[in-house]
Parts: structure tokens; sequence; C-alpha cells
């Protein structure tokens, strides 16, 4: 009897070990996500959120904290199709001047802020610098302070002259802020 007893006490005791290493991980485990969390908690918000700029083409594009960029702009063919309220300037590239385009295809809101289009004297039978198309609803544009916005189109000597700013709709088109810039 009492070799079964010494095999019962080792018995217990091995499993009981096993518990309590099986319980020291699990705490173990705990206190490291606990640790990750708070980590986690120290990081600005910013690193968290979506961004809300993005850089299409020569062009800098801002929206709204809410809202993503993408949601408001887009860009294929050296042109940036505007679809919400937006900031645009130039890009943080060092671009000065650029020949591509803007077309507002959706009311909007839009800041112009440092926007240099100019397609110089090269012909262009490709549009205008700025252009509001035809399915736009009401379009406010505002000029922001201390900016010089430029959009300027083709001066060829061809029929292909347009406009800096054409408005293809009867949709409201109301345009703010300072007026040093050259439409």
């Amino acid at each position: 009897m009492g070799k079964e007893k010494d095999k019962f006490v080792v018995l217990v005791i091995k499993y009981r070990t096993k518990e309590v290493d099986c319980k020291l991980m699990k705490r173990k485990t705990i206190s490291s996500l606990l640790c990750l969390c708070m980590l986690l908690t120290l990081l600005p918000t910013t690193a968290l959120a979506s961004t809300n700029e993005a850089v299409f083409g020569s062009f800098l594009v801002r929206s709204a904290a809410d809202v993503s960029v993408e949601a408001v702009a887009e860009y294929k063919n050296n042109v940036l199709y505007i679809k919400g309220d937006c900031t645009i300037s130039m890009s943080d590239y060092g671009e000065m001047t650029t020949t591509d385009k803007i077309e507002v295809i959706s009311g909007a809101d839009i800041v112009l802020d440092g926007v240099n289009i100019d397609f110089g004297e090269e012909d262009s039978y490709t549009g205008c610098a700025f252009r509001i198309t035809s399915d736009a609803g009401p379009v406010n544009i505002t000029l922001a302070d201390g900016s010089t916005n430029i959009l300027k189109s083709s001066t060829g000597y061809s029929v292909s002259k347009f406009a800096g700013l054409q408005k293809d709709n009867e949709a409201m088109l109301t345009i703010n802020g300072s007026f040093e810039s050259y439409l």
C-alpha cells in the first residue's frame, strides 16, 4: 500500500504541476496581449486613420477627415476627375506647372490652392484646363488666400482655343476668395 500511495502522490503532484503551468501560460499570454493593447493606445490616431490626401498626377488632393480621397477624386489619362468636396493643389513633388486637366463631374465645393495649369503656346485639341461637365450639379470654387491659381488653356493659332475655365451646364457656379488668380 505504501507504493500505491507514493504513486498516487506523484500523480497528484504531476497533475497539479501541469495545472499550474497551464495557468501560468494563460497569465503570460493575457499579460502579453494587454501590453500590446496598451502600446497600440500610445500610437497617434493619425497613424491608424485612413489618409485623406493623395497625389493624382501633378495634383495633391485633400478631402475632409471622414471622407476618403478616392470617393472625391480619380485620375486617368492626365485628367483629374472631381466627384466631391476637396482641396486641390500642386503635388509636393515640386510641380510648378502642369498640362494635366481638371474635370468636375459632380456638384462639389472645391478649394484651389496654388493650382497652375498652363498649356502654353501648344495647340491642344483636348479641351480646357478646368471643365465643369454637363452632368455636374452646382459647383462652388474657393480660391485659397495667399495662393495664385492659373488656368490657362491653349493659345495656339488654330481653332482649338478654349477658355481656362469652361462650364457645360446651367447649374450654379460660385467663385469666392482672392481674385489675384488668373482664369
